[in-house]
């Protein structure tokens, strides 16, 4: 075999691996935490963005903005957790009342002490 042909097949032999692998990783499973409840004008809705995470052993906790402002908040806080390693959540919202329109933007404190 000549040098030019086994670079050729070092080449496909790496694609193949490479191909196979992202297809591997493409096939991890979703699990959906939670929906958007909300219907209020004032928001984006079917949106829950910014999550965050945390995970200790087999606990897991999630949090997400529910029903997102163009200008930033949302109308409700979402809250997913798991006691068994993610086989199994419990969802819901932070209780209250949802805020339904969007709020002023917050003061810069320490402008205003200058």
């Amino acid at each position: 075999m000549s040098r030019a042909h086994r670079k050729s097949a070092i080449r496909a032999a790496a694609l193949a691996s490479t191909v196979l692998c992202c297809r591997a990783e493409a096939a991890a499973a979703l699990t959906q935490l939670s929906s958007d409840p909300y219907t209020n004008a004032t928001s984006f809705h079917a949106t829950e963005v910014e999550p965050d995470t945390f995970a200790y052993g087999p606990s897991l906790v999630a949090t997400f903005q529910v029903g997102r402002f163009s200008e930033g908040g949302s109308s409700n806080i979402g809250w997913s957790t798991s006691t068994d390693a993610g086989a199994t959540y419990t969802h819901g919202f932070l209780r209250g009342r949802p805020c339904t329109q969007a709020r002023p933007a917050p003061t810069n404190v320490s402008a205003i002490r200058r």
